[in-house]
């Protein structure tokens, strides 16, 4: 996922839903409202954040570290250094253990949930590791590397590498549907690479067409849709089980990244 660079103070923006039925409305109207904002100290560029519900944490990667906010106060609690070209973090709950990926670094820097100390750092086998997930049944943090057309596989309770894994193109954001398989958009190739977490190897991957450049991919679990949001204004749903294209709806510009929120 690509970096941003933002002014000296930077504004995170908060929003919760209003109404839980019906996410976006005919009309446009949305069901979300602003309801705070907390600077983030800061010039150096910045990329995904994600939230670490139990222990009331929001981690936002910035280029050569990781912030750590409170999810209640907003305020800065503290921050895990020395992570060059920070992309992305994800969290092993079960585990008490996060890991961020490294994109200058080639490597995969682990951490304590609790106490946000630094436990190790990995080096990937590729260049680039930019998205990174945690696929809890098997115990395995993907890092995807952007450069080498590869991901990284490691053990997170070792927090060593044991595979890699080829993939038909440069992934960009992926996702775990907690069965088996890992979800991986390919950003050069405009496809959805499905990877069988047992075999540690690709096992289908389907066009997207005519979507430009996949970035964000969301899963609705249930229903066994992906979401491939594209920088041509177009979001692919596709069935997760067959790869078949459920639909083709128009979205925003320069979009980045994509959730599903269960209802």
């Amino acid at each position: 996922m690509a970096t941003h660079n933002k002014s000296a103070l930077v504004p995170l923006l908060l929003m919760i839903p209003l109404a839980v039925p019906g996410l976006a409305e005919a009309g446009g109207v949305s069901n979300y409202s602003l309801v705070a904002r907390w600077p983030i100290n800061g010039s150096d560029k910045w990329d995904y954040l994600i939230v670490d519900a139990p222990h009331h944490h929001l981690f936002l990667s910035r280029s050569t570290r990781v912030q750590v906010l409170d999810l209640e106060s907003g305020k800065l609690i503290g921050e895990i250094p020395n992570t060059p070209g920070a992309h992305g973090i994800a969290l092993a709950q079960d585990l008490h253990r996060g890991f961020i990926s490294n994109g200058k670094g080639n490597s995969v820097t682990v951490f304590d949930l609790e106490t946000l100390t630094v436990i190790s750092e990995i080096k990937t086998s590729g260049n680039d590791p930019d998205a990174i997930i945690y696929d809890a049944p098997s115990h395995q943090v993907y890092a995807f590397n952007g450069h080498s057309n590869t991901a990284t596989v490691i053990n997170a309770a070792r927090a060593d590498a044991v595979a890699t894994i080829a993939l038909p193109g440069s992934p960009e954001f992926a996702v775990s549907d907690g069965d088996g398989h890992v979800f991986v958009n390919i950003e050069d190739k405009s496809l959805v690479a499905k990877i069988d977490v047992g075999k540690g190897a690709v096992q289908s991957s389907w066009s997207l067409a005519p979507c430009i450049e996949p970035t964000g991919l969301a899963l609705d679990h249930a229903r066994h849709r992906l979401f491939s949001v594209c920088h041509n204004e177009k979001m692919i749903i596709s069935d997760s089980e067959s790869g078949r294209r459920i639909a083709e709806l128009p979205i925003g510009k320069h979009v980045d990244a994509a959730a599903s929120i269960p209802v």
